[in-house]
């Protein structure tokens, strides 16, 4: 056999050993694992210059150098984050609890009992328990008699209740402080957005939850990071319900926001520290709209209406300052919301203070769920009899 075929021979082997390595090294979810990916491409490109003529040598040599450069810039970052200026770690036991769903894109394992611990330079941020019932949604406080008046409560992080055991969520202290005269139903997850809200309601994913109940009024806990989620930008989000907004503004679904093959190179992708790097920057010079954020909640109100006579409120949480914020408040005023700004009737909140805010993590506390219930059972006056 011919020296140059035989060489063709060895550099054809030689890539197939290097990806076949790198495909475990990405399934096991290695903290470096494209630093490493990367040096190996290098080190074979460094391998096969002996083995070309002419134009190609050239080719391999810049093809080596940009490889070990994108290794390194992975390895810098990977070391940047494991430093401590990366995200603190999540743990779920049983590890089962997210699950894959065709139409939210992802959603919490039925009637399961879990302990989710978050911890930061080894030390814990929180320890609790989620109670997540029969039918998918986060547990409520119980309520006595027939046909009690219900209060949806939709949402992301915030309103599920992310870091704190049951009793502490904001929809628990809601019914609480209303003496039991109404039945909470929280139907909100970690990373939900306005999206999942309407497609919860378009499928009728509600209606097992609130069965035995009235539902006379919804709310739904809004943050300018929804701005994000309703365009498909969230990266742990990539199977989410894709509304498109009409000229009518109206909204249309479409889908997923990308197929199980684009979603699984987007999670891929989502395991290198200077892909994630480049990809916050550009979302920071970005900028999503708020109207198709209003056209999803103003289909969503319209369902609640035709559905249970029940109205939507809006309560807005974020830095009033942020333009997004004011586009989200403008416009949700503008669609004749009732708009409920944190900023204002929670005036004791500062998103620096400790006892509002998990440190190291952003999400409420129990203190600052019970400013928030309190405003609710202040600002929401419901006639109890709609329930009859």
């Amino acid at each position: 056999m011919p020296k140059k075929h035989l060489n063709l021979i060895m550099m054809a082997v030689l890539f197939l050993a290097i990806t076949l390595t790198a495909i475990p090294i990405l399934l096991y979810r290695r903290h470096d694992a494209f630093a490493i990916i990367f040096f190996l491409y290098a080190v074979f490109c460094v391998a096969s210059i002996r083995c070309l003529r002419g134009f190609w040598r050239p080719v391999t040599w810049n093809l080596a150098v940009i490889f070990f450069c994108l290794a390194g810039a992975e390895a810098y970052f990977a070391g940047h984050a494991k430093k401590g200026t990366g995200k603190p770690r999540t743990r779920y036991t049983p590890s089962h609890y997210y699950q894959d769903d065709p139409a939210l894109g992802y959603n919490a394992s039925q009637g399961v009992q879990v302990n989710a611990r978050k911890t930061f330079h080894g030390e814990d941020l929180y320890n609790v328990d989620y109670t997540i019932n029969e039918h998918g949604f986060r547990q409520g406080k119980s309520t006595a008699g027939d046909l009690p008046p219900s209060v949806l409560f939709f949402g992301g992080s915030f309103t599920f209740g992310e870091g704190l055991d049951d009793h502490q969520t904001f929809p628990w202290q809601f019914q609480e402080l209303k003496g039991d005269t109404v039945q909470s139903i929280n139907l909100g997850f970690h990373g939900y957005g306005t999206h999942q809200m309407l497609k919860m309601l378009e499928d009728h994913r509600e209606q097992e939850a609130v069965a035995g109940t009235k539902p006379v009024l919804a709310v739904y806990f809004c943050i300018p990071e929804h701005l994000r989620r309703v365009a498909g930008r969230a990266s742990w989000d990539s199977r989410g319900p894709r509304y498109v907004l009409q000229k009518d503004g109206t909204v249309q679904y479409t889908g997923p926001f990308r197929n199980k093959i684009t979603a699984n190179i987007q999670r891929a992708l989502n395991r290198s520290h200077l892909y994630r790097e480049i990809h916050s920057r550009l979302q920071k010079n970005s900028k999503d709209k708020a109207s198709l954020l209003v056209g999803i909640a103003n289909s969503s109100r319209k369902i609640l209406r035709d559905r249970y006579n029940a109205d939507l409120i809006v309560v807005l949480h974020g830095p009033p300052k942020r333009t997004e914020f004011q586009e989200i408040h403008e416009q949700l005023q503008e669609a004749n919301f009732k708009v409920l700004d944190i900023n204002t009737l929670v005036p004791e909140y500062h998103p620096t203070d400790a006892s509002f805010v998990i440190p190291n993590d952003g999400h409420p506390t129990a203190k600052y769920n019970r400013h928030i219930a309190e405003m609710l059972v202040e600002e929401l006056q419901f006639d109890h009899d709609t329930a009859e």
